[in-house]
């Protein structure tokens, strides 16, 4: 996952640990709690062994919040 500047530039990377992250959403009063799905389908039992949060809901804080839609 990156952040990106306003001009487009790569400013943070952070690595998951699945290798099929879906939709990022940032919740809280500060939007500063991001909750990313992943997805599972499609990977075979050795691709699960390496990434068993595969389907799990991920959650973590972030220093810059999410804006509103």
């Amino acid at each position: 996952m990156v952040r990106l500047s306003p001009e487009g530039e790569i400013v943070e990377s952070i690595e998951l640990p699945v290798p099929r992250p879906t939709i990022i959403a940032f919740v809280g009063a500060d939007r500063r709690t991001a909750y990313i799905t992943t997805a599972r389908s499609g990977l075979d039992a050795d691709a699960l062994q390496a990434a068993p949060l595969s389907g799990a809901i991920l959650s973590f804080r972030v220093d810059v919040p999410g804006v509103p839609e």
